[in-house]
């Protein structure tokens, strides 16, 4: 079950966030829970990693792919965090598709069930898993596959490599579409997404991109 905050706390937030809980992993030296603006969000040191602006690009491409009406079966999300992109499928599009979440942090699932009440999604598994390795050993088709694989606000390089891309590519059902966040605030950002965007386009040749927020561009492939 979700934490239970006083009026006094919920108003204190729209002016202040409101620390709930801090603590380390192995893979994330800082990991922060607040309340902010009445709602709970999960932060590292240097980004949001849940319900804060990263919900917000989900529900942007989403929305602009028209998700809720396509017949969607089978979904994976590969960094699941928190469990944003998750809750926007089943809480707010009605989606109902079982979903893999995979998540190489455990220390991030058990906040994720601790202050996010993700377990009460219904067909939901969740993996403690490094993403390139539950890739190399994927043997399941998805039709919606969702990738946001960060170290705080860079995607680590083997996550952009044509090996893991490859491997995306033979997961994906034909017909299925994958959805890569990528942040693009700087020029070496920019010129990294770019570069994705390139290698995306000579694996699934079909590929568009959704600005998000001004710094986020949200790759949308579809395998033919």
């Amino acid at each position: 079950m979700r934490p239970v905050f006083s009026a006094w706390q919920r108003l204190r937030s729209f002016v202040f966030p409101v620390i709930v809980d801090r603590r380390q992993s192995r893979h994330n030296p800082y990991l922060e829970v607040t309340l902010t603006r009445g709602k709970l969000m999960l932060n590292t040191a240097l980004a949001n990693y849940s319900y804060g602006g990263l919900h917000r690009v989900f529900q942007i491409a989403f929305n602009k792919i028209g998700l809720a009406g396509l017949p969607v079966k089978n979904i994976l999300i590969l960094g699941f965090g928190g469990g944003s992109v998750a809750t926007i499928l089943r809480d707010e599009l009605k989606i109902d598709a079982p979903i893999t979440g995979v998540e190489q942090d455990y220390t991030v699932i058990q906040i994720a069930r601790e202050f996010f009440d993700i377990d009460r999604l219904h067909t939901l598994n969740l993996v403690a898993e490094d993403a390139m390795h539950f890739m190399q050993h994927c043997g399941n088709s998805y039709d919606l596959i969702a990738i946001d694989l960060y170290q705080d606000v860079s995607v680590p390089a083997e996550f952009e490599s044509d090996e893991f891309l490859q491997h995306v590519f033979r997961c994906t059902m034909t017909g299925g579409l994958v959805l890569f966040n990528k942040v693009a605030a700087t020029r070496k950002l920019y010129a990294e997404f770019l570069q994705l965007e390139k290698k995306l386009e000579a694996i699934f040749g079909n590929v568009r991109s959704i600005k998000a927020l001004g710094i986020n561009r949200v790759l949308v492939c579809e395998k033919r």
